[in-house]
């Protein structure tokens, strides 16, 4: 990919909404690529770097579910945890503490 390329491919992006419905054909069209490359180029342009910029938060329900707290993500399978790293995500600053009502249940030795 050129810096022209990638300029036109921001500009096209921005005209026809990647937000909304499913332009990438029209896009790999302009642009006389496959729509997978297309995507993907747009994916290491913008949307890579909005995910590096955000902040993660993981929780554990209580069903042992994991949940990535993001509208981007879905549901994650009951069995697979995926924990941010430092490396690749930006964590959000663990200012949690558990309410009083709550501490009495508490079991140190099983966290």
């Amino acid at each position: 990919w050129t810096k022209e390329e990638d300029e036109k491919l921001l500009q096209l992006a921005k005209d026809y909404d990647v937000n909304f419905g499913d332009p990438w054909i029209y896009i790999s069209w302009e642009l006389q690529r496959r729509d997978y490359d297309v995507r993907a180029r747009y994916i290491e342009l913008v949307l890579k770097p909005q995910e590096r910029a955000s902040v993660c938060e993981l929780a554990i329900t209580k069903s042992s579910r994991p949940l990535l707290m993001s509208r981007k993500f879905r549901f994650i399978p009951p069995d697979l945890y995926i924990v941010p790293s430092e490396d690749n995500f930006r964590l959000k600053e663990n200012n949690f503490e558990l309410p009083e009502a709550f501490k009495a249940y508490r079991q140190d030795d099983i966290f």
